[in-house]
């Protein structure tokens, strides 16, 4: 070997080492995962895994749980990892149960999801699901959030019997501030398609159930409060958008861009009805409606 050969071979080696270190030194460093952090009166008060608490495994990696939550049989069982819930939360029997098992990620506010299955299999199979203050309370409030891209209740919200039940699953939903709350008010909104409703809107009895199924909603604020005053909006494939000060009466809109498609502008179809509501069904059905601001109150 020539002394050129070898000044080469030398240098690659050199180079090939140095490569190598650079490559070891560049390896990030991987966390390793936090044990749960249980909170004082949570889970029982007792040692974990229990008939109150347990997790989807073994270890329950990056789970909290706040002081005084998860009280009730099967409250919290099979938490998914990095499951956070607040404090005074998901306490009744099975409140939480299955909660962001299968990859699922899930934060629950504090004073939420308490009452018979209020929240259990939320956010399972991947979903992501953030549910705020004050919110989900009643027997299956937001149960069943699953398999969603994306579900977000604000504070306050979604409180009553079963009041935000599948919302999103499949698809995508938002309720913002002081929203959905009432029986079966935003029930399946959003399920195999996408609904958004702003602060202080869709409250009452099925004031916005079935909103987007399977199709497009969005309800500005303070719109749709009263007994079905926008139940099944812009859902079968249909599209509705209904502005702010607007659908407040019983059965207003009901209906409205359902197999079709609907804008309803500001401060608009507020008009009691005596049997219709007053914009009932408006460009539904293969129709196409447009009514502007300050209409029909």
């Amino acid at each position: 070997m020539t002394v050129s050969t070898f000044r080469k071979l030398e240098r690659f080696l050199i180079a090939a080492a140095l490569s190598v270190l650079g490559a070891v030194i560049l390896v990030p460093q991987v966390a390793s995962a936090a044990p749960p952090k249980i909170g004082p009166g949570a889970c029982g008060g007792m040692g974990l895994p229990n008939p109150y608490c347990s997790f989807e495994t073994s270890t329950g990696e990056d789970v909290v749980i706040g002081h005084d939550s998860c009280n009730g049989e099967g409250a919290c069982l099979s938490l998914g990892n990095g499951t956070r819930i607040g404090s005074g939360s998901c306490n009744e029997w099975s409140a939480c149960a299955y909660v962001g098992v299968s990859s699922g990620s899930v934060r629950i506010g504090s004073g939420s999801c308490n009452g018979w299955s209020a929240c259990s299999y939320v956010g399972v199979n991947s979903g992501s699901v953030r549910i705020g203050d004050g919110s989900c309370n009643d027997m299956g409030a937001c149960s069943s959030l699953r398999e969603s891209s994306s579900v977000r209740v604000g504070n306050g919200s979604c409180n009553g019997y079963e009041a935000c039940f599948d919302v999103g699953a499949l698809g995508s939903s938002s309720a913002g501030n002081d929203s959905c709350n009432g029986e079966i008010a935003c029930w399946r909104a959003g399920a195999h398609g996408s609904s958004i409703a702003g602060n202080n809107s869709c409250n009452g009895e099925m004031a916005c159930i079935g909103a987007g199924y399977g199709g497009s909603s969005r309800v500005g604020n303070n719109a749709c409060n009263g007994e079905s005053a926008c139940s099944d909006v812009g859902n079968s494939s249909g599209s509705s958008r209904i502005g702010n000060d607007s659908c407040g009466a019983e059965s207003a809109c009901a209906a409205a861009g359902s197999e079709g498609s609907s804008v309803i502008g500001n401060h608009s179809c507020n008009q009691q009805a005596s049997s219709f509501g007053v914009c009932e069904a408006v460009g539904a059905y293969g129709g196409s409606s447009v009514i502007g601001n300050n209409k029909f109150n």
